[in-house]
């Protein structure tokens, strides 16, 4: 267990305790470490810093018990989505802020196992105090003396509260007929879902949040999803972020960062759920997914490569088109009953998916398996389309 105490204003202050195997943490790279002991004792540390954190080495493992302090002011993130300040009204604590103390180097496998699968060491118990009458929320669970739970997550803001049929809506003063048109596009994508898992949406908390935040889902003992407001008001954003609820297969840590088990199975599942509900058909998407994928090219600076590449070479976020294009050009082989059984299958199971096992529930797409998985083949089709 670890334990994380929060004092909260302008500014963190945070007492951080856990027994550690290793000698080194990360911290978000402006903090200021107050005070650092371990087995009772202060302890000697060096600090090194980079773009992204600061690593705090010291010459033994133990109890540790670490006082900062410091401010976000929206350049001190991992991520370009990432512009908290905690001057503002609102802001997000993650760990894409590195608000506390990390164990493991983010991007890391290490870092990828603990995170997308906590084990009991990565539990937290969280003591949060806050000087001025904004709410404190979180994906953690409120027991009378503190949240617990892995991979805390809170959001600072003046909030109000809205029941809805899956759980709460958390809005920073939504109207009412806003909120009920996402609330029945909510219900009418989960019913489309559940062909793929049987799980009917409940115990949800819906936190919506100021635009260019990014969205995301934290699945622990409680259910949270964390979601811009334009991202609320888009069916298309809206229906991607649904789908990572329940709605990916477990995959091997080793390939996260390809993306392509969570981000392209979102995207497609996406695209048939715009279809479905004629919000959109699925040969216009296809198109923006083309399009989409076009920009990251040539405007954005990404070099194509073939998708089973996109980790090493640092290319997961082509997954959300090029990935997703993949998928839609193996459903047309197999047709769309064969695609809904495999992914059905896959997300329906504890066995963690490879790239060797998703390719050998398929017959005859060797060809296609070579030009999207292999090669740049596909790639080079329609980014010379793309130049006449």
């Amino acid at each position: 267990m670890k334990y994380l105490e929060l004092f909260l204003s302008d500014r963190i202050k945070g007492i951080y305790k856990t027994r550690l195997t290793g000698n080194t943490l990360y911290l978000n790279k402006d903090f200021k470490i107050k005070k650092l002991s371990v087995n009772g004792k202060e302890a000697a540390h060096k600090i090194t810093k980079n773009d992204c954190w600061q690593s705090i080495t010291f010459d033994e493992p133990g109890d540790v018990y670490l006082e900062y302090e410091g401010v976000l002011d929206g350049a001190s993130g991992l991520c370009p989505y990432v512009k908290e300040k905690t001057s503002d009204d609102f802001y997000i604590l993650r760990y894409e802020t590195l608000y506390y103390p990390l164990e493991y180097e983010v991007g890391s496998e290490e870092f990828i196992s603990h995170y997308l699968y906590p084990q009991k060491e990565d539990f937290f118990k969280v003591n949060v105090r806050i000087n001025d009458e904004r709410k404190i929320l979180s994906d953690l669970v409120y027991k009378e003396d503190g949240y617990y739970g892995p991979n805390p997550v809170f959001i600072i803001g003046h909030y109000h509260k809205t029941t809805a049929y899956f759980g709460n809506i958390y809005h920073l003063d939504l109207s009412d007929k806003i909120i009920d048109k996402g609330v029945a596009l909510i219900k009418n994508a989960n019913e489309i879902l559940r062909v793929y898992h049987d799980v009917t949406l409940k115990d949800l908390n819906l936190y919506i949040m100021p635009e260019g935040y990014g969205s995301f889902v934290m699945n622990g003992e409680q259910v949270s999803l964390f979601i811009t407001v334009d991202s609320f008001l888009d069916p298309h954003y809206l229906i991607h972020e649904l789908t990572h609820l329940h709605w990916n297969p477990k995959c091997d840590p080793k390939i996260q960062n390809v993306r392509f088990f969570d981000e392209a199975i979102s995207q497609y599942l996406t695209l048939k759920i715009l279809d479905k509900l004629k919000i959109q058909s699925t040969k216009d998407t296809e198109k923006e997914y083309i399009n989409t994928y076009r920009t990251y090219i040539n405007e954005y600076g990404y070099i194509p490569s073939p998708i089973l590449e996109y980790a090493s070479k640092g290319n997961g976020d082509l997954s959300y088109s090029f990935g997703a294009l993949a998928l839609l050009t193996i459903d047309k082989r197999v047709g769309e009953v064969k695609m809904t059984s495999v992914l059905r299958e896959i997300i329906n199971s504890d066995t963690l998916i490879d790239f060797d096992v998703f390719k050998n529930k398929f017959v005859n797409i060797e060809d296609i398996w070579h030009d999207f998985f292999i090669s740049n083949d596909y790639s080079d089709k329609i980014l010379v389309e793309g130049q006449e």
